[in-house]
């Protein structure tokens, strides 16, 4: 008996060798939200994608026109540029890598017609199709959308999480995601909040069955995949390709 695992091979070991711009940047605690409100808002342009941590920024992207507009923010950034060439052997590399490799999903997944949540949960990057007017319609004939109630929809989404092995080797798992969504202020709603409006029991009905929930997940990734592959560009012009199929065993 055969089966098949719901992760995505990445093509051609793509973290084996990882080139970045570090820049020291100073910073306090305080504006640590502010700066990752830049740096969302640089990915999203295409200029740069980055992590900070222990006030280095890694980045890969246009490191002239990044610098730009985080000082134009308000931010100290050293004139010192270094060239640098990560290792996946080490977790605090693949963790950077593993953060970088979000934004540039992240900005690929909108130009696609989704929405991307800005927390990511348990190391996941969580997406939405647009649902805004017409969307919503075609998603309900998708059988990606159903009204629960007046202004409450459920949503079938995607979630992500990208695995870094040592080699350079990189797998990413992929799983249907199914929030209850508030039309009205356009966010998911907590456990809680659903609880506490009384809409558990009508969630529990659109728990797919495996079969559903392998179709739904593979009609997502259809959307973003072409040819077989789901290619994500970095700001720098590196493209990490995945084979756009689940394995089988």
């Amino acid at each position: 008996m055969s089966y098949e695992a719901n992760y995505l091979r990445g093509i051609n070991a793509p973290f084996k060798n990882f080139d970045v711009i570090t820049i020291d940047v100073a910073t306090t605690i305080r504006e640590v939200a502010k700066l990752y409100d830049v740096l969302n808002g640089l990915a999203l342009s295409g200029i740069a994608d980055c992590e900070f941590k222990r006030n280095i920024l890694y980045m890969k992207g246009d490191a002239d026109k990044a610098s730009e507009v985080l000082r134009d923010a308000g931010f100290l950034l050293s004139e010192k540029r270094t060239s640098l060439t990560l290792s996946p052997i080490t977790l605090d590399s693949r963790n950077i890598m593993k953060a970088i490799f979000y934004k540039a999903l992240s900005r690929y997944v909108v130009k696609r017609g989704f929405a991307v949540l800005r927390r990511t949960r348990r190391g996941r990057k969580r997406a939405i199709p647009q649902f805004i007017g017409s969307y919503l319609e075609k998603l309900k004939c998708e059988r990606l959308a159903d009204i629960v109630q007046e202004s409450i929809v459920v949503l079938r989404g995607i979630q992500f999480l990208l695995e870094i092995f040592e080699n350079g080797e990189a797998i990413l798992w992929v799983d249907l995601y199914t929030p209850i969504l508030d039309l009205k202020n356009g966010r998911p709603l907590s456990p809680r909040e659903a609880k506490r409006r009384g809409l558990q029991e009508k969630y529990i009905r659109y728990i797919p069955s495996p079969r559903e929930r392998y179709e739904l997940t593979m009609k997502l990734l259809n959307m973003l995949c072409d040819n077989g592959e789901l290619v994500i560009p970095f700001a720098d012009g590196l493209n990490v390709k995945f084979e756009c199929k689940f394995p089988r065993f």
